[in-house]
């Protein structure tokens, strides 16, 4: 039983629900207000819509994997101050066995299994795709959930999937290798410091052939020609992805930047703003970030969609300045990146929390749950301005 959640319209669920059609399959279709037990759209004392179907499988937005792990979190809070740190340790204590080939029957019976009836008891296998998933937050739910969880990448250009994790594979973070009849290859962006020499793993921009991708867009030749490349020697045609990617010893494809998200500070370094949102989101006080810079400055900006529950935590502990909450989310968030690998320079140094919800319906999400940072931008264009001048006024903090 596959629990449909994508919009039908979005290439990754078509193609797996006429996958699933071809083979006998039954689909269930699900909604994000009314998914799991707390969720906003449930009325008192009904049943979620995983609860009620109780899939097998299921696909999923990364941002759907934050939210559980928000939900899971939030009731061992309520029950008492050592739920947390001993659930903490529980699953790290998994995910070592694991990787030495090891299982954990015990803490699978005894924790997972209460995790698992979140989605109706049954789920065997989870598909994230859509958006970047955090290798933290994917080892988290793959062992928290005591699943299958797997990566895969694809393109609408491409038709669907070209890559995809294999089920055994305990790595975190990739994508996997490429699929039947794909053919992969990289192309050198010297601009952004990557090429197929780099040591220990080749990187570039991933280009990909198939027979089954798409054939141009409509009316629009010179965006077409910019988005193949022609191996006449081959008979093959490539789309350029935009994705920058290394290759493991393994054969294995990770996803690192994507070029449109990559940007030049004023000391000439790149920041790529994709791969900074998706590792401060591990904050758990955000729900979302969109991260901005400025050619002019050395130093980054972010406007923050906090979560609700964590910040009236905070005010009713005391803390109700805006000024102050905005300092404990920025020290935590600060907290958070470095911890994750990132550098100081990748961390904004002004933040502005908002207030809004961005969901698909206001156009501040796409279907698939990523930001619309042009359209983000547009709305938020003065707060965003007074950011940057505010903190040039200041000194650039990164740059002295």
């Amino acid at each position: 039983i596959l629990a449909g959640f994508l919009p039908q319209a979005h290439i990754f669920e078509a193609i797996v629900e006429v996958a699933f059609i071809a083979f006998g399959g039954r689909i269930g279709f699900v909604n994000a207000l009314t998914l799991v037990d707390g969720a906003p759209g449930l009325s008192p004392d009904s049943r979620s819509d995983l609860n009620t179907l109780r899939p097998t499988v299921m696909m999923v937005a990364p941002l759907v994997l934050k939210r559980v792990q928000a939900q899971i979190y939030k009731k061992l809070e309520a029950r008492s101050s050592i739920h947390t740190p001993l659930f903490d340790y529980l699953i790290n204590y998994k995910l070592r066995w694991i990787h030495k080939g090891y299982d954990t029957p015990l803490i699978n019976r005894l924790v997972c299994s209460k995790i698992s009836e979140l989605f109706g008891g049954n789920l065997d296998t989870m598909i994230a795709g859509g958006a970047p998933l955090s290798p933290r937050l994917q080892a988290f739910c793959r062992m928290a959930m005591n699943i299958n969880l797997i990566q895969g990448y694809g393109m609408t250009e491409t038709c669907g999937a070209v890559l995809c994790m294999d089920r055994y594979d305990l790595s975190y973070g990739r994508s996997g290798q490429p699929l039947l009849n794909v053919y992969a290859k990289l192309k050198d962006w010297t601009e952004g410091g990557y090429r197929r020499t780099d040591l220990p793993c080749p990187r570039g921009e991933l280009l990909i052939g198939t027979k089954t991708h798409w054939n141009g867009y409509l009316n629009l030749p010179k965006m077409t020609d910019e988005g193949y490349e022609k191996d006449d020697e081959n008979g093959i045609h490539y789309v350029r992805t935009g994705d920058i990617v290394q290759i493991h010893s393994d054969g294995t494809i990770e996803i690192i930047d994507r070029k449109k998200d990559l940007i030049k500070l004023a000391n000439g370094e790149y920041v790529s703003l994709g791969k900074i949102e998706s590792t401060l989101k591990n904050c758990s006080y955000i729900d979302h970030i969109c991260v901005f810079g400025n050619s002019f400055a050395n130093h980054l900006v972010g406007l923050i969609v906090p979560n609700k529950e964590k910040l009236n935590s905070l005010a009713m502990n005391g803390t109700k300045s805006m000024n102050r909450l905005k300092d404990i989310i920025r020290k935590l968030m600060q907290e958070t990146g470095l911890k994750c690998g990132l550098k100081l320079v990748e961390i904004p140094v002004q933040i502005e929390i908002v207030m809004d919800e961005w969901t698909p319906d206001n156009e501040m999400l796409t279907a698939a749950m990523k930001l619309k940072r042009n359209a983000i931008k547009k709305r938020y264009q003065n707060v965003i301005t007074d950011m940057f001048t505010n903190n040039l006024n200041n000194g650039d903090s990164h740059g002295r």
